[in-house]
């Protein structure tokens, strides 16, 4: 129920008027108007954190890769990306199995995705990219501390 109410909550916000505009951009490319399709990306980059802590995995999949598409599309910044950092840090925190992998992968589709915004033109500086990494894995990074911290504190409690 929590999680639901965070994903309606973040899905409205991202399209308030005030906060619509400011969100996690990256590539800078040439703004393309927002159609149906920016739309559709949009939810995608909230919505799916109604799943954040029964399967991080598969929520930052969805996320990840509609503010890939967003973001190569060229559409202006949108709060609804902020979802994105969310979606991270929920991988970090609940996901139980193949963390190293899902970090691996995460990693690897990031590169493929500053390698193709910078085919399409981008503005953005290798220092640009390499920031936004390290705020991505530092998204990541929080939930794993206190994932940690919870184990710590289970097994603590069980001592």
């Amino acid at each position: 129920m929590q999680d639901a109410v965070l994903a309606v909550a973040f899905t409205v916000l991202g399209f308030l008027p005030p906060l619509a505009a400011n969100g996690v951009q990256l590539g800078q490319l040439p703004g393309h108007r927002a159609g149906p399709l920016a739309v559709v990306l949009a939810l995608a980059q909230c919505l799916p954190l109604v799943i954040r802590r029964r399967w991080p995995a598969l929520c930052l999949a969805i996320v990840a890769c509609a503010f890939a598409a967003y973001q190569l599309l060229g559409y202006p910044a949108s709060f609804t990306s902020v979802g994105l950092l969310l979606a991270l840090y929920a991988a970090g925190a609940h996901e139980a199995s193949f963390r190293r992998e899902l970090a691996a992968g995460a990693t690897a589709s990031y590169v493929v995705l500053a390698i193709a915004l910078e085919g399409l033109g981008s503005p953005e500086r290798p220092v640009g990219y390499v920031l936004f990494y390290l705020a991505m894995s530092a998204c990541w990074g929080v939930g794993a501390h206190l994932r940690a911290r919870r184990a710590a504190g289970a097994e603590l409690a069980r001592s």
